[in-house]
């Protein structure tokens, strides 16, 4: 969602969103922006020098303290 306005971003999430919902459509999201992953997806994978730091929830991504530390700066 790099360089894409806030109001885009909101009906990006909504088409994916819709596109899963209605049409059984599955995403490989590829994100930076923590709240727009948590908020479309499942299930995440957090990457880290290309290393896996962590698998889990959007609940479980969150309270991680390593990907805490990685990404959201402790």
């Amino acid at each position: 969602m790099a360089g894409i306005n806030p109001k885009l971003i909101e009906r990006v999430v909504e088409s994916i969103r819709f596109a899963n919902e209605k049409f059984g459509v599955s995403f490989l999201v590829i994100e930076h922006n923590i709240d727009v992953v948590t908020d479309i997806c499942e299930r995440i994978v957090v990457l880290d020098q290309g290393r896996k730091l962590a698998e889990g929830t959007p609940d479980e991504i969150v309270r991680n303290q390593a990907v805490r530390e990685a990404y959201l700066g402790g």
